[in-house]
This record gives structure tokens, C-alpha cells and sequence, in this order.
């Protein structure tokens, strides 16, 4: 489950999940069960993710919210064991505005700024791609999973 939406007044951060996720996918909250927190990560662009891992007990209740949700699909997690996604660096450069006060920094509109560099993670499957955010989140859940000895 992960939640792109704001926390709501009187929500922690999981209650957010299982709300969204009950809402994206058209089930009800109690179908979403033995859900745990994977730790919070920062996206590039600051803001703060808390993804978290469970279960729907049944996936033929699904009814996706068009709104929200383009498409739904399964993969087995066994898929996610057995094969490393595909990464590719991203590179981030800083391209300051009009008016930046070049005169104030050493250098000048010479200076050498530093770039970010991301590893972007792609899994191909049966003619779907997971990638971005979400892929970020399944490899480091897979990662957690072997960390730990669990099975599916």
C-alpha cells in the first residue's frame, strides 16, 4: 500500500494507507488485512513516503476507482523474489532562476554545481511495467523479506 495522499486530521500514517487503499481499489477496509509498516523513505523531491505491506483477502472485490487508479494488475511476490529490476541512473541538475544573485557565490555563473544522481527501478512483466516510486518500494520490501527469512 502506498499512500500519495495527505495524512488526514486524526489519521497515522497506516490508517492513511488501508483508507486510500480502500478507496483506490473500491474494497472495504477490514478486506485489507496483516498490514505493517516498511520504513519511510523520501522521495526526490522531498516528500515523505510510508509505504506499507498487507494483504487483500479477497482480490475479486476489487472495483478500481477510475478517478484514481488506471489500471490494477497482479504479480506474483515470487516474481519479485526471483528477479532483480532494472535500474538506470537519473541524473538531477541544478538550473537556477532568472535573477539568481550569481554575483553573491564564488564562481560566479561559472560555479560547478554538484548533480544528484537516483537509480531508477524498473520491473517488466507479461507486458507491464512497475517502475518509479513503486518499484523502489517492492525492492526494498523483497530486500527487508530476505533480510528476515519470510515467506510469501
Amino acid at each position: 500500500m502506498l499512500s500519495r495522499r495527505k495524512i488526514e486530521k486524526g489519521e497515522d500514517p497506516q490508517k492513511a494507507a488501508v483508507r486510500e487503499t480502500s478507496e483506490e481499489l473500491g474494497i472495504p477496509e477490514r478486506e485489507i488485512i496483516d498490514v505493517f509498516p516498511l520504513d519511510y523513505m523520501v522521495s526526490a523531491f522531498g516528500t515523505i513516503i510510508y509505504p506499507f505491506a498487507g494483504k487483500i483477502s479477497n482480490l475479486k472485490n476489487i472495483i478500481p476507482n477510475e478517478a484514481e487508479v488506471g489500471e490494477v494488475f497482479t504479480v506474483p511476490l515470487s516474481f519479485f523474489k526471483k528477479n532483480q529490476p532494472d535500474s538506470y541512473k537519473i541524473n538531477f541538475q541544478v538550473e537556477p532562476e532568472d535573477g539568481f544573485p550569481f554575483d553573491l557565490i564564488i564562481g560566479g555563473e561559472n560555479y560547478n554545481w554538484q548533480t544528484r544522481k537516483m537509480n531508477e527501478y524498473f520491473y517488466s512483466t507479461n507486458g507491464k511495467v512497475i517502475w518509479g516510486l513503486t518499484a523502489k518500494v517492492l525492492t526494498h520490501f523483497v530486500e527487508l523479506m530476505e533480510q528476515h527469512n519470510l515467506r510469501e
